[in-house]
């Protein structure tokens, strides 16, 4: 019959006279694929993970990295969860009741400038710049001309740092 994990009861039964009970473990799932296979660092966007073995009774859970990501929908060939916030590369896993799947790899989306301001400053530096766009995570390094931007605000869309010492144009 359906069903999902480990040792479950088998159990014959002729008239009256019960057998002993063994167990039976169901195959563990396993991930074929993740679509779509980058989405923004901010996370909130669903992606879904086709495969075999997921189950039907809710005892799955999905790992992006070391972060959950809330499943929404599942059957026993796709499971769709929000995925959480994350930078890079990470592996992401299903575990169906106590089973766990291969690991696949995930990639969040590099980092993307859309603007700066302001668009240019002093050489002595210590002007505040935000730069906005996508995929920022919530840390890392900004560099201008080779020096570094040091971070006064970082989030996955907007980054405001203090101009460091420099010149020239860019």
């Amino acid at each position: 019959p359906v069903g999902q994990g480990l040792s479950n009861p088998v159990q014959v039964t002729v008239t009256s006279q019960a057998s002993g009970t063994v167990g039976f473990d169901y195959d563990p799932p396993y991930i074929d694929s993740v679509a779509p296979q980058c989405q923004d660092s901010s996370g909130g966007t669903n992606i879904t993970l086709t495969g075999t073995n997921f189950g039907v009774n809710g005892e799955v859970t999905v790992e992006v990295g070391m972060s959950n990501c809330p499943v929404v929908f599942q059957n026993h060939t796709e499971v769709i969860c929000t995925l959480p916030p994350g930078v890079g590369t990470v592996q992401v896993r299903i575990t169906v009741s106590t089973q766990s799947s291969n690991q696949v790899s995930y990639t969040y989306a590099a980092p993307v400038i859309t603007s700066v301001i302001p668009s240019n400053g002093p050489t002595s530096g210590g002007t505040t710049v935000t730069l906005t766009g996508t995929s920022f995570g919530t840390s890392g390094t900004v560099m201008l001309g080779g020096n570094a931007c040091s971070a006064i605000s970082w989030i996955h869309t907007q980054i405001t740092c203090t101009l460091p010492v420099g010149q020239g144009v860019d």
